[in-house]
């Protein structure tokens, strides 16, 4: 296998100008990690390295769930271990022109998991620090918020396909895309702070809120906060979901399914 250069893999990065501040720490590391596997450990494929972090995730999610102040501070540094490799995963596949969708598949799906699951831990293990239940339900409460907000996402697009919409999906990147353009080129101080909150209040992104609080001991605060959000935001994107598909017709594209297979029968 060829072996590939500290440069090349620094070449293969996403573009990071739109990225916040804090994801800038692990971004500097990931490069050099990523070098490590292609130099010295060849056979490890990028996917592997993402059943890798799945699992180093989880163990720091159970030791932040065990409670107690080190433990808990264990619990995240570890788990930051885990999406230092999920940038050097990425890196790897695009370096080595190694990208699959099963890739892509293993980090959604890691992360949406090991994103409810933290926000559970978190509530398990304040509550076993401070002995107050309330947190367990509220940590309980929020992971499965987390958990069903994607499901309910999802379902859109099975919709989609069940009644033969999918063109509506291009037409939704192409709008999204275009709106992307737009706010590149704008330069809006409210939005850029708003941008980096939203990251920060992200429980799966790097030296976030959540990594803070945990240092200092004061996790209670981010999880009441985040528990407040998610609800709204929760409800928020169900209702603009709705609004955006519900009156949509899918009467066109039956009649059309029902005449293409008519002439496929005759001819």
């Amino acid at each position: 296998m060829r072996k590939f250069t500290l440069r090349e893999i620094k070449e293969g990065e996403e573009e990071k100008s739109n990225w916040s501040i804090n994801i800038y720490p692990l971004s500097y590391i990931s490069p050099y990690i990523a070098w490590f596997f292609v130099r010295f450990l060849p056979f490890i494929t990028p996917n592997q390295i993402s059943f890798l972090w799945g699992f180093i995730a989880l163990i720091g999610i159970v030791m932040i769930g065990i409670g107690g102040y080190f433990n808990m501070v264990a619990g995240i540094l570890i788990f930051h271990i885990a999406i230092l490799l999920d940038y050097v995963d990425g890196q790897i596949a695009r370096a080595t022109k190694n990208t699959t969708l099963g890739g892509t598949y293993l980090d959604m799906v890691f992360s949406w998991i090991n994103r409810s699951l933290l926000i559970f831990a978190l509530g398990l293990g304040i509550y076993h620090m401070n002995g107050e239940i309330i947190y367990y339900y509220i940590g309980l409460w929020t992971g499965f918020i987390f958990l069903i907000d994607n499901l309910v996402k999802l379902k859109v697009y099975e919709s989609l396909i069940n009644e033969n919409r999918l063109d509506l999906i291009e037409k939704q990147k192409t709008n999204v895309k275009k709106l992307g353009e737009r706010c590149s080129k704008e330069k809006n101080i409210f939005r850029d702070f708003k941008k980096l909150f939203v990251e920060m209040m992200r429980p799966f992104a790097p030296f976030s809120f959540l990594f803070f609080t945990i240092i200092f001991n004061i996790s209670e605060y981010y999880l009441i906060i985040i528990t407040i959000l998610a609800s709204i935001l929760f409800v928020k994107n169900f209702m603009n979901i709705y609004r955006d598909i519900g009156n949509i017709s899918t009467q066109k594209y039956e009649l059309n399914r029902l005449m293409k297979e008519k002439l496929k029968k005759e001819s």
